[in-house]
């Protein structure tokens, strides 16, 4: 019997780097279209498992045949969509409610089906070019994975040659941060509910393995009930950074200057003038690998190891402001509000706002990494005495949006952006994610971002 010869040894020499690129760019393309087959079979078998629980529980034929058609029907409509790929030109615009350094956030209506979702759009270039590639694809993966009443629901991710695009659940609520510009400050029992939410949102979002990473008003949404929604996760991590954000602050500042009670006093503007500065710039910072300043933990700050715990500093910091109508840290740059959180001991006034409950929970999570609560010693804490956590989601919000319509924008500064040079959606050659050979490297950089939710 002759035995076989030996494969010959590849030599990546005798080709050349545009072959290497694309061979590069088919293995990445095979794998994207593999594991996504094989995370819709899983999805699959469980829709398939629950129907056949249905099944078991009906009582008669028509009901049984009720339930089984309707699987049917709806198993059918998501393959035909999954064949059908996203474009731009499919969605009428109506108006654009966010605007920044990361793109455009806009509402927009589906010509087929009259439904009405919010469409953030990120330009693939600047994405390369400031280096933001983790940031937009954690955002998608995270998103696509979420199917929480507290995260912004996705229903579709795509991308044509020139932008992303991510088409979730509109928010005609607004944001915490709006709230916190018309009412100046809450009560007491205001404060309970909406933290007392953020907490449920945020045990969701670490039960899932996530470190948000930038907790803030403007990331808090509101949904069409008055409850609260998570949204914004490009600075969300699995692991520890060490990120000295103390690098950004010139070489003759010292850290470990302190700032007298007048010094915050002079130096701090009203809340509202404070707000209005925030919602004003909301673009300038960001991309900052950090977050919002004022809502940054100091072991953050410092560089030091970080986990689940900074993102409750970031709570306490949004529960301070809700009963006091400012931030517990601010100042006229970055650098000085850095600098006061670093020194957070002297640094954090409690003032006359605060009963001894709501200033204890306060400082137990506005303090060193060690001594800060868990989620569940949050949920114990004396100041959420008779939430109801089981069902919160039940209880009558304080606040309910009146809208008039589903593209109602009454809760969104939309006057801050220009609505002429962003309202036209120009049709673009979709860029499919299983096709393979692409011409430059930029394109194969986002293989993989296409994504549709079973509806």
């Amino acid at each position: 019997m002759s035995s076989f010869q030996d494969c010959p040894s590849r030599d990546n020499g005798r080709y050349g780097p545009t072959i290497l690129r694309r061979a590069a760019t088919c293995q990445t393309g095979c794998k994207s279209y593999f594991k996504d087959s094989a995370e819709r079979a899983k999805e699959r078998r469980e829709r398939f498992r629950a129907c056949d629980r249905q099944l078991k529980k009906a009582s008669t034929a028509e009901e049984s045949l009720r339930i089984w058609s309707q699987s049917g029907l709806a198993e059918g409509s998501f393959l035909r969509q999954l064949r059908k790929k996203d474009r731009l030109n499919d969605f009428q615009p109506i108006q654009v409610i966010g605007q920044g350094g990361y793109g455009t956030v806009r509402i927009v209506r589906h010509k087929l089906t009259r439904k009405t979702f919010a469409l953030k759009t990120m330009p693939k270039a600047k994405s390369i070019a400031w280096d933001q590639l983790i940031r937009v694809k954690t955002e998608r993966d995270i998103m696509a994975q979420s199917s929480s009443e507290w995260v912004v629901m996705l229903f579709a991710a795509f991308q044509d040659a020139e932008n992303l695009h991510l088409l979730m659940e509109y928010m005609p609520g607004g944001d915490l941060l709006g709230l916190l510009i018309k009412y100046d400050k809450f009560t007491e029992d205001i404060t309970r509910f909406y933290i007392a939410e953020l907490v449920l949102a945020l045990e969701y979002m670490h039960g899932l393995g996530f470190i948000h990473r930038d907790i803030k008003p403007d990331n808090i949404l509101i949904d069409t009930a008055g409850h609260l929604k998570l949204s914004d996760f490009g600075l969300s991590s699995t692991t520890s950074n060490r990120v000295p954000v103390l690098s950004t602050i010139g070489p003759t500042q010292d850290v470990n200057r302190t700032f007298s009670k007048e010094d915050l006093i002079n130096l701090n503007m009203t809340s509202k003038e404070l707000t209005n500065k925030r919602r004003q710039s909301r673009g300038t910072w960001a991309y900052s690998q950090v977050g919002t300043a004022e809502y940054i933990a100091s072991e953050v700050c410092k560089g030091e190891a970080y986990s689940y715990g900074c993102d409750l500093w970031s709570m306490g910091a949004i529960m301070y402001e809700c009963l006091a109508g400012c931030p517990p840290f601010s100042g006229n740059t970055q650098a000085e509000v850095f600098l006061k959180i670093v020194n957070w001991r002297t640094q954090l006034f409690i003032t006359g706002d605060f009963t001894p409950t709501s200033e204890s929970a306060v400082r137990s999570l506005l303090c060193d990494a060690n001594d800060r609560l868990s989620i569940e010693q949050v949920k114990c804490h004396s100041f959420f005495r008779g939430v109801p956590w089981e069902r919160l989601r039940d209880v009558w919000p304080p606040f309910s949006p009146r809208l008039k319509s589903d593209v109602d924008t009454s809760n969104f500064a939309v006057e801050d952006f220009d609505q002429s040079s962003v309202m036209n959606i120009n049709s673009q050659t979709l860029v499919s994610d299983t096709k393979i050979g692409y011409e430059t490297s930029a394109d194969s950089l986002f293989i993989g971002y296409t994504f549709r939710r079973f509806e």
